[in-house]
């Protein structure tokens, strides 16, 4: 992570546009990732059972989630919403069954009140919008129906990357020790574009108050990349083919499965899983 000007601060939904063409193949190279992708989907088959109906992919990209989705037996039909406009372009040219998508955005969702029985909001959805979070869960208890299951993810706060990224942690305590404050993240990604963007962390506490506010209950709690934060983030976006480094912070993204869903550790990931429940 690195800090620079606001004014070079790319919209998110510009990043992905410009990732669209790539991003499948990313997935399957760059180590985190890889991380990210394959809790989400194991999480998503340890709770298939709580997939039904029409769903939700909040912030789909190109679909890939989307598909595995419409894939579960329960469920009839997936809508996906993004707001890069090329991503729902790679989406629907995958033409995959039951599922439609369109642009939009999470803190203006394009469907009526208690539409869905669930939703997937995977990516860093909420984290995204730094400034406009509230409006977004907001929205996500809005459409989704009583008893039904949200699965999203949240930057954490706290993280071991802190032990040295100094500048982040200066602002980290500065901010407050009990929320979250705005990071700014800086990446070269596999097209060799250099993109950098605000994201919105959480704690563990705040996050579980502000969905309470909104009619959501967490039930399930995981930290994502734990101890792979002792290693430095930008090894994390580098094509797992091209070095030692890129190897290790996959071995030891395997410490994680062991304490990821620990109360004191759970928090230290550079991000958390999270199942919340519509009451």
């Amino acid at each position: 992570m690195s800090y620079i000007s606001v004014d070079s601060i790319a919209n998110p939904g510009r990043v992905y546009d410009g990732l669209a063409p790539v991003y499948d193949h990313w997935v399957e190279e760059v180590p985190a990732l890889k991380i990210f992708y394959s809790i989400f989907n194991r999480t998503m088959e340890q709770h298939k059972d709580k997939f039904c109906g029409t769903v939700l992919d909040l912030g789909c990209g190109t679909g890939i989630l989307s598909k595995r989705i419409v894939s579960m037996r329960n469920v009839k039909t997936v809508i996906g919403i993004d707001i890069s406009p090329l991503s729902i372009g790679q989406a629907s040219g995958k033409c995959i069954p039951d599922c439609s998508f369109s642009v939009g955005s999470a803190t203006q969702i394009p469907l009526k009140d208690r539409s869905v029985e669930g939703i997937v909001a995977y990516g860093d959805i909420l984290s995204h919008i730094h400034k406009e979070y509230p409006y977004a869960i907001s929205e996500i208890a809005r459409v989704c129906k009583p008893g039904g299951y949200v699965f999203f993810d949240i930057d954490n706060k706290w993280n071991l990357s802190l032990c040295y990224e100094w500048e982040e942690l200066r602002t980290a305590i500065q901010t407050s020790l009990f929320e979250g404050h705005v990071r700014i993240w800086s990446f070269i990604d596999s097209t060799g574009r250099y993109n950098t963007m605000k994201f919105k962390t959480f704690t563990p506490q705040e996050i579980k108050r502000l969905l309470a506010s909104y009619g959501l209950d967490i039930v399930s709690f995981e930290g994502i990349i734990i101890f792979p934060n002792l290693l430095p983030q930008n090894i994390h976006y580098n094509p797992s083919s091209k070095g030692i480094l890129s190897h290790a912070v996959m071995a030891l993204s395997k410490f994680d499965s062991l304490v990821s869903k620990l109360p004191g550790l759970s928090g230290l990931g550079i991000g958390a899983s999270i199942i919340a429940r519509r009451l």
